[in-house]
């Protein structure tokens, strides 16, 4: 039966009565017995100590918060407690507190994960930081995650991975990071460390070569502080530069030349010297690569008979010191005897033994223009032009009347390479003598097939290749820059009809279309014959396009034109087909470690594991059973294997790949890098540059400075929760307690008042012998 109100006060009341009663005639009794001043002090503290006893019947009220959500969404957090965070161990515990209070207010629930828990060797005083945030995030998916650390790593100079990119980043359809790092600064604040280093990917023979770095600094001071660069390759230093910091400033700039350098690949590496008191210099020293090519490049230009086509190209050719052109107009045959000396004639038989067996591979660009291969070059010379061109060379075709011929297209290995495909019903006839007259083979073409059309008139248009295609041709965007000149063109005549033949869609990219008054034809194709490249222009009219007397339309438009067609030919275009980038290599204390490596471009997105690729890494060529390979987008792979070879830390490993796809016909992209040299956690400082190159990668929120942790990370979690709408109102519980008092810290003091009135009540007890004993020695010397 349960009491109301009133009753329970009523009995209350009667029990406080009772109590004081019994205690009041407690304390007579005392009186009587022991004493006033002792019976008064033991009933004192009988009623002090059971005081407690009294007071539980008398519950205090309190409030519980019971927060409500749909679903606890989880927190994941991984806390670095490596040897350099036991000093901020105290800082540690109260962002983990922090964490835990605002989730229970949010309605998340923390999961704490400790780096050592990932890698056993955080207890063997390293800081493996690197592989274990890539482990650890990878099983987030796209749950929210913090991290807490000072950016110490046991491979500090290494890169964070690429898969790391956009982990961080906010959800589709959100605002708010989805990652939060909160960092430490080190202890020490007098550290300089390179930030950039910037060179071209690429340089000419007998060219210098300019760099630009960017410093910063820790803390910008109020003096000038100089700092020397030095800029080596291996051990050999090549150039020395001071950078200064002006006061108050955290980042400076330098830029130094170095002298040319050897054609090929070379290893760069530039160095800050270290001030007087500057303790951390693993972050001194960054490494990049630069290819030194030839500084000229060997064009043969093989032209039919002296046009203004072929002038204007020659012009061209020759107004660019890095071609070293060889060019032949045929006024002689080959085979042409005339009984006399050859000193006593003014023209010579065209070299087409000489250029065709000895001297092709010295060129990196063969350019046919208005040329008929059947009457000049025997089938042996055109399988090694063809050859040429499959093993990676350029070819630029330029048409005419005496091109594309039935006898060319029909019987000449150049069919090999040909972009296109032509049924040989729709030729004509071939001359059934070997060797006739050029302007007799001009004359075998006819209205069948892709003949030559000098009255055609045309004006261009750019065609529209899909993304792939357009990547693996990039010379479409040099053209494309020039697109409003060339659709003004208006003074175009002289085209091939190649809209007769079937073009290989899978092995070509369309660049240039002819608009004429009936149809759209092909102007200009790309195609990848093998492991070379080609561009087959149809016309041989662009010279028209340098005569055109318009402000947006001149001779520089033609050579820029040119130009594109010839850079993508040499293969020097910035924009590579194949790069290979992110070369992780593993520190000299494992072994049969991963190295990891991104293939970028175009032209990987017909990677494959197969024969047609072929990897090697440190000089050893690895198994494709052995590698394991991840699509992380359209155009790119990541690629990991173990090292084939033990190396120490600070050597080199060169890593080169080699492709061939009908796609594209060759690529061949390499990068050297540094074995990482491993330092244990005692050896380094806080790496705050570190989270911030994470925070960018992974698109995370960051926050540096200790003092302003807490409340960015509220404000950023409070946005994340109420974005995610997964908090509800709280509801709040009240609750009787009864056992109060024992919370309280006065509560054993009152217990200590029992065995104190057992002392006051005891007294004569106590200390009677004491007392007698007294007696007896005065007694006794009385």
């Amino acid at each position: 039966m349960e009491l109301d109100q009133e009753s329970i006060g009523t009995f209350f009341t009667v029990v406080a009565i009772a109590s004081a009663t019994a205690l009041a005639a407690l304390w007579i009794a005392w009186m009587l017995t022991i004493g006033a001043l002792r019976g008064t002090l033991a009933a004192a503290c009988r009623g002090l100590w059971v005081l407690p006893l009294f007071l539980s019947f008398f519950p205090e009220t309190m409030t519980h918060e019971l927060p409500r959500a749909l679903a606890l969404k989880p927190l994941h957090v991984l806390v670095d407690d490596s040897e350099s965070m036991l000093v901020r161990e105290t800082e540690v515990q109260s962002l983990l507190s922090l964490i835990e209070r605002q989730c229970t207010r949010l309605g998340c629930l923390p999961k704490v994960t400790r780096l050592s828990e990932i890698d056993p060797d955080t207890k063997q005083g390293y800081t493996p930081l690197g592989p274990a945030l890539e482990a650890w995030i990878y099983k987030l998916a796209t749950e929210p995650w913090v991290l807490i650390s000072d950016g110490g790593d046991y491979l500090p100079t290494q890169r964070w991975s690429s898969s790391l990119k956009a982990q961080g980043a906010p959800l589709a359809g959100s605002k708010i990071p989805r990652g939060m790092i909160l960092g430490f600064a080190p202890q020490t604040t007098d550290n300089i460390w390179i930030e950039d280093f910037v060179v071209a990917p690429f340089s000419f023979e007998d060219k210098p070569i300019v760099i630009d770095a960017l410093l910063r600094r820790a803390v910008a001071v109020a003096d000038n502080e100089r700092v020397q660069l030095q800029v080596l390759s291996g051990d050999q230093a090549l150039a020395t530069v001071n950078a200064e910091f002006r006061p108050g400033e955290a980042e400076t700039s330098a830029t130094t030349t170095i002298p040319p350098l050897p054609r090929g690949q070379h290893l760069l590496t530039l160095r800050a010297l270290p001030t007087a008191t500057e303790t951390a210099l693993w972050d001194n020293t960054l490494h990049t690569q630069v290819e030194v090519m030839p500084n000229t490049v060997g064009v043969l230009h093989l032209l039919g008979s002296p046009s203004f086509d072929g002038r204007f190209l020659r012009r061209y050719l020759k107004s660019e010191p890095k071609y070293d052109l060889i060019s032949f107009f045929i006024l002689r045959d080959p085979w042409d005897s005339q009984q006399v000396n050859e000193r006593e004639l003014s023209l010579i038989p065209f070299p087409v033994e000489r250029l065709f067996r000895e001297e092709l591979s010295n060129f990196r660009v063969v350019i046919i223009q208005n040329f008929t291969l059947f009457q000049f070059l025997l089938p042996e010379y055109q399988q090694n032009l063809v050859k040429f061109v499959q093993d990676g060379g350029g070819l630029l075709f330029i048409g005419g009347p005496r091109s594309l011929l039935s006898a060319d297209l029909q019987s000449s290995p150049l069919r090999e390479i040909l972009p296109f495909e032509i049924d040989a019903t729709k030729l004509g006839p071939v001359p059934l003598q070997g060797f006739v007259d050029d302007l007799a083979a001009a004359q075998t073409a006819d209205d069948r097939g892709p003949a030559y059309d000098e009255t055609l008139e045309f004006t261009v248009k750019l065609a529209e290749p899909d993304p792939i295609k357009r990547s693996l041709a990039n010379v479409y965007d040099d053209w494309e820059v020039l697109s409003e000149s060339l659709t003004r063109w208006r003074f175009a005549k002289g085209l091939h009809h190649m809209e007769r033949v079937d073009f290989k869609k899978d092995a070509v990219t369309p660049l240039l279309i002819a608009k004429t008054a009936k149809e759209e034809i092909p102007l200009a194709v790309a195609s990848y014959p093998g492991k070379g490249r080609a561009i087959w222009l149809f016309s041989d009219a662009m010279w028209r396009l340098a005569m055109h007397m318009s402000e947006d339309t001149s001779r520089d438009t033609y050579n820029r034109f040119m130009q594109g067609a010839m850079t993508w030919l040499m293969r020097q275009d910035l924009k590579k087909p194949l790069i290979a980038k992110n070369l992780i290599l593993p520190g000299a204390r494992q072994r049969g470690a991963p190295w990891r490596v991104t293939f970028q471009g175009p032209a990987a997105r017909y990677y494959q594991p197969d024969n047609a690729w072929r990897l090697t890494v440190c000089g050893a060529e690895i198994s494709k059973d052995k590698l394991i390979q991840n699509q992380t987008g359209a155009d790119e792979w990541e690629v990991s294997g173990t090292m084939p070879v033990q190396l120490a830390g600070g050597e080199r490993c060169t890593l080169a790949i080699e492709g061939s796809h009908p796609a594209f016909g060759s690529v061949k992209a390499q990068i050297t890098g540094i074995l990482p040299e491993i330092f244990k956690d005692r050896e380094l400082d806080a790496a705050p540059q570190k989270l911030e190159d994470l925070a960018r990668l992974t698109g995370a929120a960051i926050s540096l400075p200790p003092q302003a942790i807490s409340q960015e990370f509220e404000v950023w979690l409070e946005k994340l929760t109420g974005q995610e709408g997964i908090a509800l109102p709280s509801r709040f519980k009240t609750l009787r307690n009864f056992f109060w008092i024992v919370d309280r810290p006065w509560f054993f003091a009152l217990l200590l008042l029992m065995p104190l009135e057992v002392v006051i009540r005891r007294w004569d007890q106590l200390f009677a012998g004491a007392r007698v004993r007294r007696a007896r020695s005065g007694a006794k010397y009385s």
